[in-house]
């Protein structure tokens, strides 16, 4: 067993927070560019999907980011845990 649990969580939870940070800008950035946001101009193309519009657009970004921060607040009490009352 980790004797340094309680890091090794906080480690993670903060990896997976900037993880699901950079997954929600790249999800916001794939929907605004397949929006139609011409008002109904009729010379509009709207452009093909590419595969990873698809993939970015159904990853699971704000579920990862929160994640990430119980990992975070979980490993926070541990280490508060750990140190005992002063």
């Amino acid at each position: 067993m980790i004797k340094r649990w309680p890091q090794a969580m906080i480690i993670l939870g903060s990896i997976l927070v900037l993880i699901g940070i950079a997954a929600v800008y790249l999800k916001a950035n794939s929907e605004l560019k397949l929006a139609d946001l011409t008002s109904g101009n009729p010379n509009y193309i709207r452009p093909h999907p590419t595969s990873f519009d698809v993939f970015i657009i159904r990853f699971p970004a704000i579920e990862l980011a929160i994640m990430g921060a119980v990992l975070q607040i979980a490993g926070y009490l541990g280490v508060r845990l750990r140190a005992g009352p002063k």
